[in-house]
């Protein structure tokens, strides 16, 4: 009998370890040469799933509950996460409160007075620089600027015309030398003079550098909308932990770049690639088309990590039917290692999310790294965090720490508040495997 529980002990042990070691394998990403540079090539569909909690990566934890008042009720609003300020956008409004989740004021809105912006919604792209104590917008073909301490508009700076039909999107700018770096996009129909692209321009209106791509996507809704247009692949332009290096994100295409704004080279950083996508004229086809796919988020690198959210539609008919999977991806840039996230562990809060791709059941509540600096954020609905907080309360082993937490903030939030933020800041030796 002990001869036998010892074979078996050897036979679980062998299992154990060729499981880890192979499950480290498939980790690591394949290596492609792109003009003689070596860079991951990530496809979501091959990635290894694992289970990871929120203690494993993020430190400094705080609980943000956002003052609740009538003049700014944000529930499905996005948000970005400085170090004196929080912004948020809602349809036409954007909102500022302290760090501290104190209501100060409503910042920009759309308009037809002087310090309006003409269209936002999905137009709409802003960031913040905190330490030049500015709030800047893209609109069209302007660059709308505020002053953070006060809220007073200060004007605006024109993008130069050096495209027909152009429309500006994502921004960001540097610190010490006050550089807009922006991407813009044209559109139109099937024989147009279409482009995606970058610039950088300097304080005073000139371009420093400017770059064209030939990406195109087309936008194609069926009926009873029926649309069908041609027009240049949007592309992020997304901060890093180095304030002279940033990345662009082409959506609906593979590769991405890293764009080096002291020496002003740009050099391909990552494929992100995905089978199956429909091409129409060699061009591919956006959101609502089978084997498209969307990156919900801008996936900022903080101490070589990422974590992006990529869904992926895998069928599509029509408007009411519609099936994707979604994949939770944390990329170590260090390693060239990433992962299918499908349990996500909020142990600070006891919360446990999972992600099981088209299944219904699947949570929506996704960490992210917070632009313009990287914090790690959770954003929890009003609705969702009473619910999950009532939950985890009947749990009969829940710790006392927990337990005194939730007790506390449902003491401050009801269903109809405003979010509840968990902000941190990622470790810089993360341990996720």
């Amino acid at each position: 009998m002990s001869s036998m529980r010892f074979f078996l002990s050897i036979c679980i042990c062998v299992c154990i370890f060729s499981g880890c070691g192979s499950r480290k394998d498939g980790c690591k990403l394949p290596i492609v040469n792109i003009n003689e540079k070596e860079i991951a090539d990530l496809d979501p569909l091959k990635l290894v799933d694992t289970t990871i909690k929120l203690s494993q990566i993020a430190d400094n934890i705080e609980i943000i509950a956002l003052e609740t008042i009538d003049e700014a009720m944000l529930s499905g609003s996005s948000f970005l996460i400085g170090n004196k300020f929080i912004l948020a956008n809602r349809g036409n409004e954007l909102y500022q409160f302290s760090y501290d989740g104190k209501f100060i004021r409503l910042i920009a809105k759309k308009g037809r007075g002087p310090e309006e912006i003409p269209s936002m919604g999905k137009n709409l792209s802003y960031n913040i620089n905190e330490e030049l104590d500015l709030l800047y917008i893209t609109c069209i073909d302007d660059i709308y600027l505020y002053r953070l301490s006060s809220g007073a508009f200060l004007g605006k700076k024109n993008i130069p015309d050096f495209r027909d039909l152009k429309e500006a999107r994502s921004i960001t700018m540097t610190i010490s030398d006050s550089l807009f770096i922006y991407s813009y996009f044209s559109r139109g129909v099937k024989g147009d003079d279409l482009c995606s692209g970058v610039a950088v321009q300097d304080w005073n209106g000139d371009i420093v550098w400017r770059k064209e791509f030939d990406y195109l996507t087309w936008t194609i809704v069926p009926p009873p909308i029926d649309i069908e247009t041609l027009s240049g692949s949007d592309i992020s332009i997304v901060n890093t932990d180095n304030p002279r290096e940033f990345l662009f994100q082409v959506d609906n295409h593979d590769t991405c770049y890293m764009f080096n704004v002291d020496n002003l080279s740009l050099e391909p950083y990552m494929l992100r690639r995905t089978t199956g996508l429909t091409l129409k004229d060699g061009h591919p086809i956006g959101q609502f088309h089978t084997g498209s796919y969307v990156l919900h988020q801008e996936f900022n690198r903080i101490n070589n990590i990422h974590l992006m959210r990529m869904n992926l539609t895998t069928k599509f008919i029509d408007l009411s039917n519609i099936e994707t999977d979604t994949y939770f991806i944390l990329y170590d840039d260090k390693t060239k290692s990433a992962y299918n996230i499908t349990k996500f562990e909020d142990d600070y809060l006891g919360f446990i999310h999972t992600y099981h791709g088209s299944d219904g059941s699947r949570s929506y509540i996704y960490p992210s790294l917070a632009p313009p600096y990287g914090k790690f954020l959770i954003k929890y609905e009003a609705s969702d965090f009473v619910k999950l907080a009532n939950e985890e309360l009947e749990d009969p082993d829940i710790s006392k720490e927990i337990k005194d937490k939730l007790h506390s903030l449902l003491e401050r939030v009801t269903e109809t508040s405003n979010p509840v933020l968990l902000t941190g800041d990622m470790k810089r030796n993360p341990k996720f495997q």
